[in-house]
This record gives C-alpha cells, structure tokens and sequence, in this order.
C-alpha cells in the first residue's frame, strides 16, 4: 500500500512538473514570437529609412548639363577660366562623297595651364551642329578620317590628351552636309566636370584651302 502511495504522489508531481515547463515552453514561445515580431517592425523601419536616405541622397544630385556656351570666331584665342586657351584655326574641307555630302576637317590649338592633364578626343570632346541641330554620328565617319589622314600630313588627330603645361595643335574630322549655310562645332574644354563648351560658328566662305 505504501508503495502505491508513493507512486501515486510521483505521478502527480511529474504532471505538475511537465505542466508547468509546457507553460513555460508556451510563454518563451510568444515571448519569441514577440522579439522576433518586433524585430521584424525595427528591420522593416531600417530599411524605409535607408530608402528615405537614398532618396534623399539621390535628390541632392545636380547634374552640370548644359553648361555655359562660350562663343568664339576662327583664328581668335578662346581663354577659358583663366586655365584653357581654345582657338579654331582653320576648317578645310578635304573631299566629297557626291551624294550630298563632304568630309571636314578641323584644326584646333589648345593650350592647358591647368596642373592636370585634359582629355581632347574627337568623340569625347566635340559637337558639330547644322543650323542649331545636333548633326548625330558626323564625327564617327571613317570616310571623313580616311580623306583627312591621307590630307592633312603636318599634324595629328586629336585622339588622347593634352599634357599640364603644354599646347597642342591637332585636328578632328566629320562628314556633314555640302549645302550648309552655317554649321557650329563645340568644344566641351572640362567634360569629366562641367558641361560648357566653347563653340565655333562658320559658314562656306571660312572654308580655306589646303597649302
């Protein structure tokens, strides 16, 4: 009978002590459930805020472009901020494809005395316009950069830089209409930083032969 007893009694405790860790188990897990709901809520506020910032931050961007467009004439220097000297020398056309249009060239001294190399490169760093339109595709002609590699013998393409301290006299080249009545070619002299462009207006009759 005592034995019975006994047994009994460590039934009843285990009972007792099993429902109590299961009400434990119970309460840890909503208090997980819990942490992991709020921290879930603090995530989701991190990441609006984040995109907030980015927001933000994107906002604040200012673009460059356009810039200030200098005007210059042929033959007569251009200083830019004290620290680019630009002059077109001269245009010359140097061949046409009897369709309607020719290939020119143009000769360009640059003088830069800024302490940093500046890239001068015909793709980069130049427009040509016909009448104010932006004459897309003129300056990547090879027809044009065949007839004025075979023209033009005493300089070179534009095609890298110009050194800190030093002056160049090199040309470009594009395939543009024969017709013209005025075209305009632009110079961006600071491209990697601001959008101003020094820019050239001429018309046939500044077109000069080759010597």
């Amino acid at each position: 009978m005592g034995k019975i007893k006994r047994v009994v009694i460590i039934t009843i405790a285990t009972a007792l002590f099993t429902s109590q860790l299961a009400g434990c188990s119970d309460n840890n897990k909503e208090s997980l459930q819990k942490i992991e709901t709020a921290s879930s809520k603090s995530q989701n506020q991190q990441n609006q805020q984040g995109g907030n910032k980015d927001k933000d931050s994107s906002s604040e961007v200012v673009t460059t472009l356009p810039g200030e467009d200098i005007a210059g004439a042929i033959g007569e220097p251009v200083v830019y901020k004290d620290s680019v000297t630009v002059s077109l020398d001269r245009v010359h056309e140097v061949g046409k494809d009897g369709k309607g249009s020719s290939y020119y060239v143009f000769v360009f001294t640059i003088k830069n005395d800024t302490p940093e190399h500046i890239t001068v490169k015909t793709i980069y760093n130049f427009e040509l316009y016909n009448q104010d339109k932006l004459l897309d595709g003129a300056l990547l002609s090879s027809r044009a950069a065949t007839n004025a590699l075979r023209a033009i013998k005493d300089i070179s393409v534009f095609k890298d830089m110009v050194l800190a301290g030093t002056t160049m006299t090199g040309y470009i080249y594009a395939e543009a209409p024969s017709d013209f009545t005025e075209m305009k070619v632009s110079f961006y002299p600071n491209k990697e930083k601001t959008g101003d462009t020094i820019s050239f207006s001429f018309t046939r009759d500044d077109i000069s032969p080759i010597n």
